[in-house]
């Protein structure tokens, strides 16, 4: 295990925001107040002195030195009202975190922006930094901006450190309930739908027993869902959502029913009552409140579909039972298969699948994994090892995946469609199914029937000796297959012989419509035939067939059916010439 190199990032802790007295005080007291985060905050800073963590302060000065951009609005409403101002009580740094001789304080910082002439990117890259805990002021100011910057200035070209390849991956944590904005609606909008985009969002709770833990494995992946304390009734919402197949894209015309491009409580209420997502958990109320910033009772419908889309980080709840669920898969054998095992996922449905296999991490760490692209790479990310990654769908990836099917290499497939969206590869998404159909290959395209087939794999003695390759009747054709292979093979015997009865196509039953006129050689039949397909119809004696056909099958001229005529008027319909 590795010593993990951990921060705490303090930005804007001063009377002018914290104190009771400062401008900006009455701004943010509703938020603190909600949060705790004056209490929360100083506890976390005490424990991560004792485990050794960097802590570092990063206060905003004003003076009239300071050369404020003209498009930085921000800097120049603080100097108009004089906020921040150098050396007064409004710019020192809180009574609760003063700073101690092992801290630092980063000098020099006039602007929005924490790395703008700061020291703070070569003092993260000097000290090594794995894990940075950000908490401070505003969450949709400074604070998106440390986050949006944290990555290019810790990383980028202009480095202090010689040897590159000694910096390590840095975890960019934002604390939740130790950070705060102007309202409460604004601070839960940029932490569930804008800040997740960029880094972890967690609560201090979290990030004291991160400080505590000493390993790389102890942090979660960027697709772990990490807690929000009382700003997570969103996800929540998400995750239910997830559960009952509601692809976000796609509720739109259960939320805007009187179709006005906005959403009313009503409809919303309406909307979460219609689908049974109303439970503890989720209060619309509550919901409504925080996605209407404007407090004017209505929201744009595209807000509310773009907070609801599902992400890869809605499916997992306890990350440490996770991931000894998947400890635990990888030390049990593989299944003794020679065959693939496909899991495929739309898009939407990709939350679903993600939590599907680790609800059966145990049975998909034991099987060879075929998956397309897209589907492959978040699998990874489970520690799942993948045998055979395909393209992505739309790239030709499931016609991959198809074509594996028919050299009979894979017994089983997950394909988790979504339903309610169109597909630029809709055919090669009816192919697969089709291949499936043809090869009698276990298929499950929802994750009730795909449960159900995991349990069947794992449990039945039919299912077993299937994924094992000992069942002789898994490996055996369809019976449709074989009644079209023998008139295929009749078909092609009939013609090599020559001979000069009706050879019925197999698509076409003896008893259609199209047989009669045949039997008949009525001139009927013939006018249909050189109407429909004249290309196709020939006149010749009965010798001359054999040779027409060497002659076709040498030039590679292939038609779907040739009709030849003899003199005497029998016909012989060729097909697949």
């Amino acid at each position: 295990m590795s010593k993990l190199n951990k921060a705490i990032l303090l930005i804007d802790f001063q009377n002018e925001f914290t104190t009771k007295g400062g401008k900006l005080h009455e701004n943010v007291s509703e938020v603190i107040q909600n949060t705790c985060m004056m209490e929360k905050v100083p506890d976390l800073v005490d424990l991560g002195r004792e485990c050794g963590a960097t802590i570092i302060h990063s206060p905003i000065v004003t003076d009239e030195d300071v050369v404020v951009d003209e498009d930085d609005t921000v800097m120049s409403n603080l100097l108009k009202g004089k906020m921040f101002e150098k050396g007064s009580w409004n710019a020192k740094i809180t009574k609760e975190l003063q700073p101690e001789a092992t801290d630092y304080v980063l000098k020099g910082r006039k602007t929005t922006s924490v790395f703008k002439g700061t020291v703070l990117s070569s003092l993260l890259k000097r000290n090594k930094i794995d894990v940075l805990f950000i908490a401070g002021f505003l969450t949709d100011g400074c604070i998106l901006q440390a986050v949006q910057e944290a990555y290019d200035a810790v990383y980028g070209d202009d480095t202090s450190i010689d040897d590159k390849n000694e910096l390590r991956p840095i975890q960019i944590v934002v604390l939740s309930d130790g950070t705060a904005a102007y309202s409460t609606k604004i601070h839960m909008n940029m932490l569930t739908n804008v800040i997740p985009e960029f880094c972890d969002v967690a609560t201090v709770d979290y990030a004291e027993e991160m400080l505590i833990k000493d390993d790389m494995d102890a942090i979660p992946n960027r697709q772990r869902a990490l807690g929000f304390s009382i700003f997570d009734p969103i996800k929540k919402l998400r995750i239910a959502m997830i559960d009952k197949w509601l692809p976000g894209e796609r509720f739109v015309r259960f939320l805007d029913t009187d179709g006005d491009g906005m959403v009313d409580y009503q409809e919303f209420y309406d909307f979460l009552n219609h689908f049974n997502l109303i439970s503890d958990d989720i209060d619309p109320k509550t919901i409504f409140n925080i996605l209407d910033l404007d407090g004017d009772g209505e929201i744009p419908t595209q807000v509310v579909v773009d907070s609801l889309k599902a992400r890869d980080d809605d499916v997992e709840e306890d990350p440490d039972v996770d991931r000894m669920d998947i400890i635990k898969a990888k030390e049990l054998p593989p299944f003794p298969s020679p065959f693939l095992v496909s899991l495929v996922a739309h898009n939407n449905m990709k939350p679903s699948m993600m939590k599907f296999v680790k609800d059966n991490i145990t049975f998909f760490s034991r099987v060879k994994l075929v998956t397309t692209g897209s589907t492959g790479r978040a699998l990874k990310s489970l520690g799942l090892k993948v045998e055979h990654l395909v393209a992505s769908g739309p790239l030709g990836g499931d016609q991959e995946i198809g074509g594996l099917i028919a050299q009979g290499k894979v017994c089983a497939v997950f394909f988790f469609v979504d339903p309610l969206s169109a597909h630029p590869h809709a055919a090669d998404i009816g192919a697969l199914n089709r291949i499936c159909c043809v090869c009698d290959v276990m298929f499950a395209n929802n994750p009730s029937t795909a449960t159900a087939l995991v349990y069947s794999l794992e449990n039945s003695s039919f299912g077993y000796s299937c994924l094992c390759g000992v069942n002789p009747q898994y490996q055996l054709d369809s019976s449709i297959v074989v009644k079209y292979k023998d008139s295929q093979n009749k078909v092609i015997a009939d013609v090599s012989a020559g001979k000069n009865n009706d050879v019925v196509n197999p698509i076409i039953p003896k008893d259609s419509k199209a047989a009669s006129f045949r039997a008949r050689g009525s001139h009927k039949a013939s006018s249909h035939a050189r109407s429909s397909r004249r290309s196709s119809v020939g006149f010749m004696e009965e010798n001359e067939i054999p040779e027409f056909i060497e002659r076709k099958a040498n030039t590679g001229v292939r038609n779907s059916i040739l009709k030849a005529s003899t003199k005497s008027g029998s016909h012989i319909w060729l097909d697949g010439i």
